[in-house]
C-alpha cells in the first residue's frame, strides 16, 4: 500500500503528511446556501469534522510502534518496517480534543471561531465511508457511551457507507481461492484466520456487545464480519448507504469464488443478496441476536450505481435517485429524512437499472 503496487490504496491512507490544509466541502459537507445543490443537505448546519484516515486499520487499531517483515513489492527484497496501527486510539484523541478534556477549545477560520464543547451537542452524527464505513460499524456504540457518560441527553446516530456487503456468516467458502490457497474452507476457519491476524498486527479494540454475545457460543469469530455485526449487534441508530454494484466491495465475493444458495457469486447476485439485506432493516428488531436492545429500527439506501466512497462527493450524495414504481424520485438524504422521521419509506432499494439515476 504505501509503495501503491497490485493495490487501489496508496501511503495517503498511511500518513496524514499529505493531507491537504482544508476539506473541499463536498458531499455530507457541502451547503446549500449557495444555490447549487440539487436538494437541502440535512447536515450542512452541524459543527462538522473530517477525521483523516492515516492508519490502515479501519478506526479499530491500538497498536503502536509494529515491526512487520515483508517482501519489497518492487525488488522483492526481504524489507523491515515500523508502522502505527492507532486508529481508535486517534479517534479517542479526537473526541477528547472535542470535548476539551485537557485541551484548549478547538479554533477554526480567519475570525478564530471557537467549535462548541461536544458534550453541550444534542445530536452527533458519525459517519464514515468504505474504511470509514468499517470505523463507524465497530465504534459506534462505544461513542455513544462515551458521549452519554457525559451527557446523558445527547442523541447519535451512525451513518455508513461502501462497507456492507452480503455477510460473510454462512457463505460457503469450500470452492473459494482462500480455500484452495490457504485451507480456509468455512466461515468460521476465515472469519477466525481475519479475526486473529487483526489482532496480533493491530491488537483491535472490539466491539463489546458481539463479543460478549458470542462468548456463550464460542463463535467470536463472527465478529470479524462487518456485516454480521451491523445486522445483529449495532443498537445504536444507524443508516446505511450502500451502492448494489460497488466493483471493490463485491470484488472479494466475485474474484473469491465465494458462493451463496449453491451458487457462485456475480456482481448481480452481489447485489441481489446487499438489496435483501437492507430489506431486512424495518423487522431487525425481530431476527437480530441483539433486536430487543435496538432503540430504533435502521434505514437504508441502496442504489444500483457502481461508485464506491460516496459521502465526500457532492454528485453521489445528491444526484443519485431511485424511484420506486409509482412513485417520485428519491434521493439518500430523502430516506434519511423519512428514517429520522420514522416514515415507512425509511428504506428504500433499487428494483433495476431502469429505477436508477447515478452521475
Amino acid at each position: 500500500r504505501w509503495c501503491s503496487v497490485d493495490t487501489n490504496f496508496s501511503k495517503t491512507q498511511m500518513t496524514s503528511s499529505t493531507s491537504p490544509p482544508k476539506t473541499d466541502g463536498e458531499g455530507i459537507f457541502a451547503r446549500s446556501s449557495d444555490g447549487t445543490l440539487p436538494a437541502p443537505n440535512p447536515l450542512e448546519d452541524a459543527n462538522q469534522v473530517l477525521l483523516k484516515y492515516c492508519s490502515s486499520d479501519t478506526w479499530r487499531g491500538t497498536a503502536r510502534d509494529v515491526e512487520v517483515e515483508a517482501p519489497h513489492p518492487v525488488s522483492g527484497a526481504t524489507t523491515r518496517y515500523r508502522v502505527h496501527f492507532l486508529g481508535r486510539r486517534i479517534l479517542e484523541a479526537v473526541l477528547a480534543t472535542l470535548r476539551r478534556e485537557g485541551a484548549p477549545a478547538t479554533v477554526y477560520g480567519a475570525q478564530a471561531t471557537e467549535l462548541p464543547d461536544l458534550d453541550e451537542a444534542t445530536e452527533v452524527v458519525l459517519a464514515g465511508a468504505s474504511a470509514g464505513g468499517g470505523g463507524t460499524t465497530f465504534n459506534l456504540d462505544w461513542l455513544r457511551s462515551e458521549l452519554r457518560a457525559h451527557n446523558p441527553a445527547v442523541e447519535v446516530l451512525g451513518l455508513v457507507d461502501s462497507t456492507f456487503g452480503p455477510d460473510l456468516v454462512g457463505l460457503d467458502y469450500s470452492q473459494g481461492t482462500a480455500c484452495s490457497q490457504m485451507g480456509l474452507c468455512s466461515d468460521s476457519a476465515f472469519l477466525g484466520y481475519g479475526l486473529q491476524a487483526q489482532e496480533g498486527l493491530w491488537r483491535v479494540a472490539p466491539e463489546e456487545s458481539c463479543n460478549a454475545h458470542h462468548a456463550q457460543d464460542d463463535a467470536g469469530w463472527k465478529c470479524a464480519s462487518d456485516t454480521h455485526v451491523i445486522l445483529h449487534h449495532l443498537t445504536t441508530p444507524f443508516f446505511v448507504r450502500q451502492g448494489l454494484s460497488d466493483g471493490l466491495i463485491s470484488d472479494p465475493y466475485v474474484e473469491g469464488k465465494l458462493k451463496v444458495d449453491g451458487q457462485p457469486f456475480t456482481l448481480a447476485t452481489f447485489g441481489r443478496e446487499v438489496a435483501g439485506q437492507l430489506e431486512q432493516f424495518p423487522t431487525l428488531a425481530a431476527t437480530a441476536e441483539e433486536g430487543t436492545a435496538l432503540v430504533k429500527a435502521p434505514g437504508g439506501y441502496g442504489p444500483l450505481c457502481p461508485k464506491h466512497e460516496t459521502l465526500r462527493s457532492t454528485p453521489d450524495t445528491f444526484n443519485v435517485t431511485i424511484t420506486p414504481s409509482g412513485g417520485t424520485p428519491v434521493r439518500m438524504f430523502d430516506a434519511w429524512s423519512a428514517w429520522r422521521q420514522g416514515a415507512a419509506t425509511s428504506v428504500v432499494v433499487s428494483r433495476s437499472p431502469s429505477d436508477t439515476q447515478c452521475p
